[in-house]
This record gives structure tokens, C-alpha cells and sequence, in this order.
């Protein structure tokens, strides 16, 4: 579902990592949750970011810029691989995994 026009920012977010984990190949409702200059540039088929688990949300509320009607969040999450576009799986630095045969 696209976000409710009251959402608040961590609504916006958390809507937007749902909407990611959909069968929509070409992001339509995710695109949704975007600004619009954001929403025409994001290409998430150049890169992805595996993490373990799952983003979380950093401690904190959401802080809202003085110089514009901007919110910040912070989110968590160990990065174990990224996907390129290729589908190339490369392993973060340092991490381990098992492996498959």
C-alpha cells in the first residue's frame, strides 16, 4: 500500500523497507514513499546491500532539519554482502558464512 498522506516519518520508512520486500518487480509502490526527484533517480537494480537480520532503527526520534521541512532517521544493520548489477554476490569484509555445494 502507498503511504497514508497523514504518515509519519518513521511510517514513511518502515512502509518503504515492506513495500522493498514485495513481488513488484519495478518498485511501484516502494517509488512511492520517495520524494520525487528521489524517486526518478533510485536504481535499485545497480546495487543492493545484504544485511543480517534486517535494517533496524538507530536509538533516537526522528529529527527534523531547521532549514527545511526535511526528517532525518538513522538505520541500523550489519552489512554481510552486496548483490551488483550483474547479480554478483561479493561478501563484506570480514564476514563468514556457510557455504553451499
Amino acid at each position: 500500500m502507498p503511504p497514508p498522506e497523514d504518515a509519519s516519518p518513521t511510517e514513511i520508512v518502515q512502509g518503504f523497507l515492506e513495500a522493498l520486500t514485495s513481488d513488484d518487480p519495478n518498485y511501484e509502490i516502494a517509488r512511492k514513499y520517495l520524494t520525487g526527484q528521489a524517486a526518478r533517480t533510485w536504481r535499485p537494480e545497480l546495487s543492493t546491500t545484504v544485511l543480517a537480520g534486517g535494517p533496524g532503527p538507530a536509538s533516537g526520534p526522528s529529527v527534523l532539519r531547521e532549514d527545511t521541512r526535511e526528517y532525518a532517521l538513522t538505520l541500523t544493520g550489519l552489512k554481510v554482502a552486496t548483490v551488483d548489477a550483474q547479480r554478483s554476490y561479493t561478501p563484506a569484509e570480514g564476514s563468514t558464512g556457510s557455504g553451499c555445494t
